[in-house]
């Protein structure tokens, strides 16, 4: 009788024992990583998270919840274990033995241009001898960029053939001091910069230098995303942004530079501006975009013209395109500003089919407008 009790109270012990011992020892050598295995996509693409757990002890784990969380945009193919509220929830369950690593690929579609991080994830184990869960949140990191879905490149072709077509007529207009084109006899009208002395001496009249017409031409790409609309068109703006990155991606393919300004980004900073001078710096405006949060960060439109205008030394060459869903008389009053920087300028304007197209308040203004029409979609 003793014996049995004996045995009886050391299996008690053995059992607390071993029980303190798996609490303080449950999560050593266990980890979780998610990580998108894309870092980059188009809006309407699919991609996919890798999910890593490795048990790197000889304790196993029966049962291990592992759950995270990411934006509603992104859609899980399997969707027996998500759910969409707020969020886009995930809920995974691992068995893993000692030594063991589990990798899963869990496919996703995001039909939404944005932002988006992965940055933690929460663990429920249930290891031997245990009916209590045991939790642990693990902080993650991973990020993607859902870039616009591209324009309609058919539709872009005229207005970019405008504007290479106007780059040409200023690259005559404008000579560049370092594409030397030849000599010529001096006239009235030539600066005494341009003349070139050893020739005037070795002649025995004044000889001027030629140049050439400037090797590249620079757009300045406007956007404007605040709407003037009784509701909020957001389908409107993203088109908007669109069109502002196809025509930006067609410009530096064929060698012109791109300042892009937009009055919208962050909350905590409300407008953008990037430079790009080689299609290798198109990702920058593509990031950019991706970045704008169009619930947050529009500031007024009425706000970003002066700070094109104060750029107007650095601009001076440059052709001008608006892009704005916005064309009421308000939006027109705001875009005669930019002819106190620019002489004329192309505006394409995204609008419903059934709404009225876009004429300038003013006719007096050099402004060429191109009614982009998008089909109105009901969610």
């Amino acid at each position: 009788m003793t014996t049995l009790i004996l045995i009886g109270i050391a299996a008690i012990l053995l059992f607390v024992l071993q029980t303190v011992l798996i609490k303080k020892t449950w999560n050593k050598g266990l980890s979780v990583t998610l990580s998108f295995d894309q870092a980059e996509l188009s809006a309407g693409q699919s991609g996919s998270i890798s999910e890593v757990v490795t048990n790197n002890k000889i304790i196993p784990v029966p049962i291990l919840h592992v759950k995270f969380s990411c934006d509603r945009a992104i859609r899980f193919v399997q969707v027996e274990d998500s759910a969409r509220t707020d969020r886009t929830y995930k809920n995974d369950i691992f068995s893993l033995m000692f030594y063991q690593r589990i990798t899963r690929t869990l496919p996703f579609t995001c039909r939404q241009r944005g932002y988006y991080t992965l940055e933690s994830a929460d663990l429920a184990a249930y290891p031997l001898f245990l009916q209590e869960a045991l939790p642990m949140s693990l902080p993650q990191f991973s990020e993607l960029y859902v870039f616009p879905e591209p324009a309609d490149a058919e539709r872009l072709m005229p207005v970019f053939r405008r504007l290479t077509g106007e780059i040409i007529v200023r690259r005559r207009l404008i000579p560049d001091p370092f594409a030397f084109s030849g000599i010529r006899d001096y006239t009235l009208q030539d600066p005494l910069k341009t003349v070139n002395w050893k020739a005037s001496a070795r002649t025995g009249s004044l000889k001027v230098n030629t140049f050439d017409g400037t090797s590249g031409g620079r757009v300045c790409l406007i956007t404007n995303l605040e709407d003037d609309g009784v509701w909020k068109r957001t389908q409107l703006m993203e088109m908007t942004l669109s069109i502002a990155c196809s025509l930006a991606g067609k410009c530096l393919e064929n060698g012109i530079e791109i300042v892009w300004y937009a009055n919208a980004g962050s909350k905590a900073r409300p407008y953008t501006v990037v430079s790009a001078s080689g299609i290798t710096q198109y990702a920058d405006i593509l990031r950019a975009s991706s970045r704008i949060d169009l619930e947050n960060g529009i500031s007024p439109f009425r706000e970003l013209v002066p700070r094109v205008n104060a750029s107007a030394e650095s601009l001076m060459d440059a052709c001008c395109v608006l892009i704005s869903p916005a064309h009421a008389a308000q939006a027109w009053e705001t875009v005669s500003c930019l002819f106190q920087t620019f002489d004329s300028l192309d505006m394409i304007v995204p609008r419903f089919r059934d709404e009225e197209p876009a004429k300038p308040a003013d006719g007096r203004l050099a402004v060429r407008v191109t009614d982009w029409e998008v089909e109105r979609q009901y969610v």
